[in-house]
């Protein structure tokens, strides 16, 4: 793990679709490190995020922190709304200020 990345989360997400695990494979096809967390959750890391998916399969939660959050959560929300995802992202500062909040679709 990096150390560079700040002790606080920045990124959440809801989802109405897709599974868990259709977005366990999203993110491992487009390169990060997935490894499992417990029994039924995953951690996902790659240079710029450390992504948590918890949660049951049909309401899975993605937290943890972006690096460069003005350009990275641009990023993941444009990957999620490619693979047709409905859901609710939110962006944080470090003091739990809400910065950004968008659904899709």
């Amino acid at each position: 793990m990096k150390t560079d990345f700040p002790n606080y989360v920045n990124f959440y997400a809801t989802f109405i679709s897709p599974t868990k695990t259709e977005l366990k494979e999203l993110f491992e096809k487009n390169g990060w490190k997935i490894r499992k967390e417990s029994w039924e959750d995953f951690e996902f890391t790659n240079e710029w995020s450390e992504l948590n998916l918890i949660r049951d399969e049909n309401n899975p939660i993605l937290k943890g922190t972006i690096l460069n959050p003005e350009i990275n959560y641009k990023t993941l929300f444009e990957l999620l709304c490619n693979l047709g995802a409905k859901f609710q992202s939110e962006l944080y500062d470090e003091n739990s200020l809400l910065l950004r909040q968008d659904a899709y679709p």
